[in-house]
Formats: structure tokens, sequence, C-alpha cells
């Protein structure tokens, strides 16, 4: 086992801000990390306490960093996105091409990787997973579903070079094929029945095994032994150093803290922001990043209305202070959105004077369209009051949302509009928010892919029709059909552009993933897409 150059994506908090290892790196408090070794020692049991566990199929999960980074240390893709540069690198895939149209890609596969049941990793495995995926899983696999929205099938040209084709340009796919939605499972899983593999009957190619799942207490992963193809960027080579990852679900982000804080577990994640401060001294440090995908974000019932006119959804982009109300209610952990899409990824534009802080203009655009002052300073127009309400789920998303909501609401009251919130179990909000009495409603989500923004849209947005008319569907064609980056960051610009300036949406917040750890582990990371990654993490016993 050879070690090479370790990486950290995490900001640690009021200390170091680059690229950095869990090791060597100054804290809040300005002591040096407890963990001041640089050699890895392999051995032990690395114990995360997680916020939630609800399934083990990562062709099915839904993008939970709670979940998806555990079926990551189980499960391999054809491709991996290096931690520094971003860029796509081979893994089981050990080279690839693309059509000139975005429609036929060609991979080359890695040869003598094996799966945990002993079955070979080759073309036929390939083909399995994709069909599987577009099939039989189809809208279980809430993201593996976006990559493959045109898929048409796979060619195996022989045991080592797979042929995967779609019937419309399909640019997003090649950053699908580095996510845990589009991992390799072993052909023995891709017979089995969605609800088992959600359960835990799920092989991988991974440096580590499921042993045991529990939806309600969490998982156990062992150590595989003879694993030996992880990415290029990975720091070492060969089997991972620890034994064992035991996973501890414990809902509430407090008591995650304090379980990080008396020593019973090794490192939480997915903390919220008030429970970080107090983990940045003594034998703890924390760490933060914004994650890639949509900002979190108000969207827009266009069919009540009001809410339909352009100039009133206008008036509310520009009456809700974001990044006051962000700094407030979030501290400096989450960054104030300036876009639809987060500033992690590549397609990301800074388009925040499309909804400067200007609640003098939100009065006038709203004195334009006729919505005038009540007597209790609601507008109001033909008898119609600008009144909704908002649907958020605290559960599911994080208490901070209905703090962010206050604000929201007062912010809407000053120019005339009224919200109540209503604040709902996470088992309700999708029904909440699809209800046809709803105004707005918060969603955010993690991705890879600035696509999964138009998963978003095209799932959830109350009127297609809105989306249709302001032309979003003909641009995401659009940038579907171009394997150029650049090209189609530029389109993706355009994208970013239109929905602000139709006011389709509010972006309000960047999402991040804050994560705490015992200075007594090394090597622990979080991956461009905000997923712990446990292959080069170790234990100094």
């Amino acid at each position: 086992m050879t070690t090479r150059r370790p990486h950290w994506l995490l900001a640690v908090i009021s200390a170091c801000i680059a690229v950095l290892t869990v090791a060597g790196c100054t804290a809040g408090d300005g002591s040096q990390d407890a963990a001041a070794a640089t050699t890895p020692r392999p051995g032990g049991t690395l114990t995360v306490a997680i916020r939630t566990a609800t399934c083990m199929d990562p062709q099915q999960q839904s993008g939970s960093v709670n979940e998806d980074g555990f079926t990551r240390a189980i499960a391999d893709s054809l491709t991996n996105q290096n931690a520094t540069t971003k860029q796509i690198e081979p893994w089981l895939a050990s080279s690839w091409s693309v059509n000139a149209d975005a429609t036929i890609y060609t991979f080359h596969l890695r040869r003598g990787v094996t799966y945990s049941d002993g079955s070979p990793f080759d073309a036929t495995v390939v083909k399995a997973n994709f069909d599987y995926i577009k099939n039989t899983l189809a809208a279980r696999a809430y993201r593996g579903s976006t990559f493959l929205a045109a898929y048409k099938g796979t060619d195996v040209v022989d045991d080592y070079t797979a042929v995967v084709r779609f019937s419309k340009p399909s640019a997003q796919f090649l950053n699908g094929t580095y996510t845990p939605a589009l991992s390799m499972l072993s052909a023995g899983t891709t017979k089995k029945a969605p609800g088992a593999r959600c359960l835990g009957e799920v092989i991988g190619s991974g440096p580590f095994t499921l042993e045991s799942f529990d939806p309600s207490t969490g998982a156990v992963l062992k150590k595989r032994p003879g694993y030996d193809w992880a990415p290029e960027s990975a720091s070492h080579r060969g089997e991972a150093y620890l034994d064992a990852i035991e996973a501890k679900v414990i809902p509430d982000s407090n008591v995650r803290a304090g379980a990080l804080r008396s020593g019973q577990v090794d490192a939480s994640i997915d903390l919220a922001a008030q429970d970080a401060p107090n983990l940045t001294r003594g034998n703890t440090a924390v760490g933060h990043a914004s994650a890639p995908g949509m900002s979190g974000s108000v969207l827009f019932n266009t069919k009540l209305a009001g809410l339909g006119e352009q100039p009133v959804r206008q008036a509310i982009l520009h009456a809700v202070d974001i990044d006051t109300n962000v700094t407030t209610v979030l501290g400096g952990l989450y960054q104030p959105a300036t876009s639809p899409i987060t500033s992690a990824l590549a397609a990301h534009s800074d388009e925040s004077a499309l909804m400067a802080h200007d609640p003098a203009r939100s009065r006038r655009l709203l004195d334009a369209a006729g919505w005038t002052p009540g007597p209790d300073g609601i507008r109001q127009r033909n008898g119609q009051r600008l009144a909704y309400t908002l649907v958020l789920s605290s559960e599911w998303n994080g208490s901070f949302q209905a703090d962010l909501a206050q604000l929201y609401q007062q912010d809407l009251k000053d120019v005339g509009i009224e919200v109540t919130i209503n604040d709902v179990a996470r088992s309700q909000f999708l029904d909440a928010a699809r209800s046809e009495g709803t105004g707005m409603f918060v969603l955010s989500s993690t991705a890879s892919d600035p696509d999964q923004l138009w998963l978003v849209l095209s799932s959830y947005y109350p009127d297609q029709a809105t989306l249709t008319s302001a032309g979003i569907p003909a641009l995401i064609d659009e940038e579907r059909a171009q394997p150029d980056v650049a090209q189609r960051n530029a389109t993706y610009q355009k994208i970013q552009q239109k929905i602000l300036a139709d006011a389709l949406m509010l972006p309000v917040y960047e999402n991040a993933q804050i994560m705490g750890w015992q200075r007594s582990v090394g090597g622990l990371s979080l991956s461009p897409s905000m997923l712990p990654q446990f292959y080069d993490a170790y234990k100094q016993q």
C-alpha cells in the first residue's frame, strides 16, 4: 500500500480556507490539530453520526449526504470527479469518447475489477445497470433518471467496451457517470427487487462492503480485502485504511454535535449551522463547504392571481433582503444565493443584480400593476388580496428554514404582500407544496450537474406552461446538445438570466455541508458533491 498526497475540501471555521487535510490544520481556537502525525495507520472503526438512513441503494437515493457517502464507499462509478481540479477522471472506465451531438458515449473499461461476491465487472454489467435504472427503477431513480432521460440502450462491443446510446443529445450524462446515482452494482444486484436493494441487498466493487443495515439505527460497513482500483486522485493505493465504518442514526443535529463533543462518535455529518461554533476547539474541529446544485429557493405557483404576473414576482425578488437574511440566520456558514444554481458549479453565473434588494422598486412595480395598499397595508386589486401561503419543512430541510421564512414574511409585508407560513412534516411536504392553494414553497437540491435545476423545476413547478412560455425547456434541449463544456456553460448562463428576469423563483441561499470530527481522525474528506469520502480516512490508534 503506497501513500500519496492527501486532499481535504472543507474550509475549517476561522482557519484553513484552501484544500486541506484533517490533520495539521489550525482550528478555531488557534491550536494545532491533535492528529499531527502525517503517516496513516491502518485499522480501527470510524463511528459517524448521521441524520437519517432510509435506503442503501445508491441508484435510488435522492442525494442525501447521510446515505450517499456510505453507498459511495460500497459502490464505484465509471468516472470520478477530481477533488482538486473538479475535472472528470477515469475510474472503472479507463477512457471514453463522445460523438459530436452527445448521443453516443463509448467507454473502455478497466480490467481486473471484481465485485465483493467475486463476479467480474465488464460491459455486460454496465448494460445491466443502465437498463435497470431506466426500465426497472424508473421514477425511483430520482437522480439517475435525469441523466438517462433519453437512454436507448447499451451495446456490448466486447468484454471491456460498452457503447451507451441516447435518442437525443444528452450532454448531462457524463457528469452523471461519477455520481452514486449511476454507480456500477454487480450483475446479481441488477436482478434484485428495488425494495430489497434499499434494505441492503446491494453488492458493489468499492473499498467497503455492507455488513448490516437498519433504517432506524444505521449501518455497518467492513473493509474489503484486495481492493486496488481507486481513482488516480485518491491519496493512496490498495485497501482502505479503516477496518470498518459504523453509521449511527441520530436525527437531531444538536444531539449529533453533543455525541461528537463527548467522544461517543468520531465524526458527525449534516450538522446545523448553530451547532458548529461549539465544535471548533478542544478535541474536535468543524469544516464546511458550499454544495453544488440548485440554490435553496422559493418557488411560485403562477396559477394563482398575482403570482401569475411577472411584475408581482419581480417585486417579491426585490423585496426580500437575501444577504441580510442569510447572514442573520446562518452566519458565515451558508452563502447568500446569487443565481438559481450554486457557485460550486462551473456553470454558475452571478445574476444577483436581477434580485437586488430594492423595496422602493417593489412598490413601484406593484403600483404600476394596479395592486394598491388596502386598509391593513396589504395590497389588493378588484377585491383580490396579495396574500399567500408559504410551505416549508423544517423537519426535512432544517430548522433554519422557518427562521428565514419569518424574515421573508416581514420583508414582503413591508411592500404590501401577506405571507402565512405552513411548516409541515417531511412526509406531508410534497402534497402541501403541490396543493392548488399553496402560493410559494421552499426547495433545494444538491447535485453534481446543473441539470438538477431542470429536474426540480420539471418535477415540482406548479405551472409548467409558465416555464415553457419563458423558453426554459428549449434552452435545456440546447445545452444538452452541447458536449463542449464552455458552450454548455454559456447556455446555462442564459437559463439563469431568463429564470431571474422572469422572476420564476427566488434563490435565497447556497446549501452547505457542515461536518465535525475528532482530531484523532485523518484523511476524511468531502467530494466536490459534498459526500463524505472514507477510502483515505484513518484513525490515530
